[in-house]
């Protein structure tokens, strides 16, 4: 497995490049794949903590690929390394969480819980600062690419003549339903009381969904385009379906990792997506006589989004 320094990182290779953080993790791994196959004119600079994680996970798109994704090891907590490893990087899916405990002994595990805590006492924990600081850092980098189909790239276009502008997301974030929900009255409480009754908004164990809901606030401050998917629970054993988007943070449902990485990868390349905030997850597809009744999956989120206003217009 081929990983590069952050000397290198910075120093860059001269091709587009789209930046996923959190690459080992069970949605990461596939984001990186989906990229590849979706954009061929790109190049993946993936990172990681572990290196042995990453050996383990990440082997085979090395081979398979090995001029198009380079692995470099960093701490997305720290911002000199943040800056080094966005040279030339013109988009990015940010799948990290600074919530995945470490492995090791029970030592380990409640150094961790203290950090943690401590993190988001002084607001430096890496849900609620990451997002942000990789897309202050985008801010001077080279433009996004606009994809034409599922793989055919050109430059981003933008018509100011007669007022219309397409601007691709910069960084698109995978957050997580039911970040608000703690924070309901009791009388949202009462009108949707599965979304409310879900195990995650009764336990919130350390936080996570309000660390999660301050990361996708700062995020939005920076003025820079950005998608916000939301997920609900995601299961691996969750059949693969059809891509259902919502807002208002009412939505409940599941969606496989697979799924969830190719809605991840396929919305670097919708400028209908750019400053809006959605929940995701699938249903079950249905079956046609029809070979070309399901449309792809572009046209699908494309036409979903389409369907979403935007967060500042709400």
């Amino acid at each position: 497995m081929k990983t590069i320094s952050l000397a290198e990182a910075e120093n860059g290779n001269g091709k587009r490049t789209i930046l996923v953080a959190g690459a080992t993790g069970r949605v990461g791994r596939y984001v990186c794949e989906q990229v590849l196959l979706r954009y061929p004119g790109s190049q993946v600079r993936a990172t990681f903590r572990n290196e042995t994680k990453a050996s383990q996970v990440l082997s085979k798109l090395t081979k398979d690929y090995p001029s198009r994704i380079e692995l470099v090891q960093c701490d997305l907590n720290k911002r000199s390394d943040v800056r080094t490893i966005t040279q030339g990087v013109s988009q990015a899916v940010w799948c990290a969480s600074g919530f995945a405990p470490p492995r090791g002994g029970i030592f380990s595990r409640l150094l961790y819980l203290v950090k943690i805590k401590m993190q988001q006492k002084l607001r430096r924990a890496l849900d609620i600062r990451g997002p942000a600081m990789m897309a202050e850092m985008l801010k001077d980098q080279p433009p996004p690419l606009i994809a034409k189909g599922e793989g055919t790239v050109t430059v981003e276009r933008k018509e100011q003549g007669d007022g219309v502008e397409e601007t691709l997301p910069r960084l698109v974030l995978l957050s997580s339903a039911a970040v608000t929900r703690p924070g309901w009255s009791d009388e949202q409480k009462e009108k949707y009381p599965e979304a409310a009754g879900i195990a995650i908004v009764r336990l919130n164990p350390l936080n996570i969904l309000g660390s999660k809901l301050k990361g996708e606030e700062k995020l939005k401050a920076t003025g820079v385009p950005y998608t916000i998917l939301r997920s609900c629970g995601i299961n691996s054993t969750h059949p693969d379906g059809t891509f259902q988007l919502q807002t208002g943070d009412t939505a409940v449902g599941r969606i496989n990792p697979k799924d969830l990485a190719i809605s991840l990868a396929t919305t670097l390349g919708i400028p209908q997506a750019a400053g809006k905030t959605v929940e995701i997850f699938t249903t079950e597809r249905p079956t046609s006589f029809f070979p070309f009744a399901n449309r792809g999956t572009k046209q699908m989120l494309t036409t979903k989004f389409s369907e979403i206003v935007r967060d500042d217009q709400r």
